[in-house]
């Protein structure tokens, strides 16, 4: 699943955008043993401390899960360490790939599928 996320979320919307990407993947996972989720946050902003905390209490156990897999896209080198530092925070830092551009993304889910036998 390739999802293009961008701009500035306020937080009376962070749920309704992650109850989407639940949905998401309950309908995925109704076909597929596993999902794979690339999320392209080159136009996203970078998020605050209230963001972390709503992520951490409310959704990080998705990223323990053996059936989904994320993979996040940023271009940019100190995004990619900015959005690294927050998931190292939340000790999920090992659950999920950030690359600097789709083309890696793919790479690693062919790798990824060929490993798990899909």
């Amino acid at each position: 699943m390739l999802l293009k996320v961008s701009g500035n979320w306020e937080p009376t919307s962070y749920n309704h955008y992650f109850s989407e990407f639940w949905d998401i993947f309950c309908a995925r996972k109704r076909g597929w043993n596993r999902v794979y989720f690339i999320i392209d946050a080159n136009d996203m902003d970078i998020k605050t401390e209230e963001f972390r905390r709503y992520l951490k209490e409310s959704w990080i156990h998705l990223l323990d899960r053996q059936d989904l897999s994320i993979c996040l896209v940023e271009a940019k080198a100190m995004k990619r360490l900015i959005w690294s530092s927050i998931f190292q925070l939340l000790g999920k830092r090992d659950q999920i790939l950030i690359v600097k551009d789709l083309y890696e993304a793919f790479a690693w889910i062919g790798g990824q599928r060929v490993r798990n036998g899909a």
